[in-house]
């Protein structure tokens, strides 16, 4: 049985910014402004191709993963590539254990390599089928769902199966990046059921069915575990029990819920608008607007970062949203005007575009 995408599927992608156009081409462009650049100010461009993921900070470094299909590690104050690693079809968002960087493929199978020096330590197959969601550390094991439906927890070091949860071809799948707190996996599938399971044995210690189908990533708090679903519910559920605590909708599918302090921030792809709930009990404090369909969050410190219009990122305080500064994304060669990812640091932000697998901005 092959992977072709379904309907659900297709609506992931597109919606959660990982359905990509064609790769572009492009150079990387020079620092433009050292590290007293004011906030707002474009840094540098990695415009090889299309992002596949949010970066992920390493140390001084970013992790970034492009397609059609190659993971860089890079500087994250100039932009230099330190290495890169040829994958053959796109990289999911990676995680570093002990010194092991592991990424999931879409086109089948995980991957790790060496921190350092990005040479291949193992490779794990998953047959025909792909990773799409990013793998989580639990301990020091690197955990992911496939699109064929198998909860995989693997060892860092060596790649070796540890546990794994599903039957492959099933008919559920697993879209989105696995979240683990407090010692809890929580995966949303492709069947509007929510997961929890022992983080360490792959045991299930509750399921959920949503009034919804796919599932996004979870945003997880000591009060709730809060997801959305591709029909535009959102639900925040005891982290313990699975009993939900409230719920809300918006006029599009929600995909990936941001938690900060004591707010949710929800994307509304149809509605073009970023509103932040109080995580307690579901009242919202405050809205933005957007022109885009495709709304990536990222948070870092008192400050929300999200599209505002083709090509634009916005900053605004994540207290009431009041806007701080906005940048456009066109000072590079091929910078893209869809925002596909987004990650942020204090004092610094990349976005990952349809054209440019990073362009950083000081934050």
């Amino acid at each position: 049985m092959t992977n072709t995408p379904s309907t659900t599927r297709r609506w992931f992608l597109a919606t959660a910014a990982l359905g990509l156009l064609a790769a572009g081409c492009g150079a990387e462009a020079e620092p433009e402004a050292g590290p007293e650049a004011e906030p707002g100010t474009p840094l540098w461009s990695l415009a090889r191709g299309p992002a596949t993921c949010p970066a992920v900070p390493v140390g001084d470094l970013l992790l970034v993963g492009r397609s059609p299909g190659a993971l860089h590690a890079v500087a994250a104050d100039t932009g230099e590539e330190r290495w890169q690693v040829e994958t053959g079809t796109g990289p999911s968002r990676p995680v570093v254990l002990d010194g092991t960087v592991v990424t999931g493929l879409r086109g089948g199978g995980l991957l790790g390599v060496d921190q350092a020096t990005g040479e291949e330590r193992w490779s794990l197959p998953t047959g025909e089928w792909g990773v799409v969601g990013g793998p989580v550390a639990a301990g020091g094991l690197a955990v992911v769902g496939g699109l064929d439906g198998v909860v995989r927890a693997v060892d860092a070091a060596t790649g070796e199966e540890r546990w794994a949860v599903g039957e492959p071809g099933a008919g559920r799948q697993y879209f989105a990046d696995p979240v683990v707190a407090e010692g809890t996996l929580y995966l949303g599938d492709s069947r509007g059921t929510l997961h929890a399971l022992d983080a360490a044995t792959g045991e299930e210690r509750w399921a959920v069915e949503t009034d919804g189908t796919t599932v996004s990533t979870a945003a997880v708090t000591a009060e709730a575990v809060c997801v959305g679903t591709s029909r535009g519910a959102l639900h925040a559920l005891d982290p313990a029990t699975g009993e939900e605590r409230w719920a809300a909708s918006v006029s599009g599918a929600v995909v990936n819920p941001v938690a900060a302090g004591d707010l949710l921030l929800v994307p509304d792809s149809r509605g073009k608008r970023l509103r932040a709930l109080d995580v307690a009990d579901g009242a919202q404090r405050w809205e933005a607007t957007s022109a885009v369909e495709v709304l990536p969050v990222a948070v870092a410190d008192d400050a929300v970062y999200f599209p505002a219009e083709p090509g634009v990122l916005v900053c605004a305080a994540l207290a009431d949203g009041a806007t701080r500064w906005e940048c456009a994304l066109g000072g590079f060669d091929a910078p893209g005007d869809t925002l596909l990812a987004l990650a942020a640091t204090p004092g610094l932000v990349v976005a990952g575009t349809d054209l440019a697998a990073a362009v950083a901005v000081r934050g």
